[in-house]
């Protein structure tokens, strides 16, 4: 969670817009930063395997549109 709090107190705007959307579709703000979160995790183990995108700034992208495609309720039905 420190890191979705730490993007947010930096106004990295891919989280803060999805942090405030999720909350607007009826996430608390606890379960909005953990379904962030979810999503940054995944990204990170994809990566650890080797998956994910080349360079820094493309993976910078990806993961961005990831966190933004987020909408609770695919968070709540676990996908």
């Amino acid at each position: 969670m420190t890191i979705v709090e730490n993007q947010i107190a930096e106004a990295h705007a891919p989280t803060c817009r999805t942090v405030e959307r999720l909350q607007r579709e009826g996430l608390n703000r606890h379960d909005a930063i953990h379904a962030v979160r979810s999503v940054i995790a995944a990204f990170m183990y994809d990566a650890m395997k080797g998956s994910s995108a080349a360079s820094p700034d493309s993976a910078q992208a990806e993961l961005d549109a990831k966190v933004e495609a987020l909408n609770a309720k695919a968070w709540r039905e676990g996908r």
